[in-house]
């Protein structure tokens, strides 16, 4: 996200005088499997990577990370079951 359509963007140099540049990755999957028709069990696994930084040309456009590389790498099993009540 730039300042480049407002006008205190200028005459900068790249055509802003402010932005905030964020970037971000997610990888992994999810496996699932029914074993019987009341259970079901499961494998999750991802990892997340985000970052953000600020430039400004005041500053020559050097970054200022405000969300330097932020990780998080998660991995969990799940199951989940039911039984069918009986009548009496």
């Amino acid at each position: 996200m730039t300042d480049q359509f407002r006008t205190s963007a200028g005459t900068a140099p790249l055509g802003y005088s402010m932005g905030s540049m964020a970037n971000s990755r997610t990888i992994g999957g999810k496996l699932q499997a029914s074993l019987f028709s009341e259970l079901s069990a499961g494998f999750e696994a991802y990892h997340r990577f985000w970052e953000t930084a600020t430039q400004m040309a005041m500053t020559a456009y050097a970054p200022q990370y405000s969300l330097p590389g932020a990780t998080a790498d998660v991995v969990g099993l799940y199951g989940n079951g039911s039984t069918r009540s009986r009548g009496r």
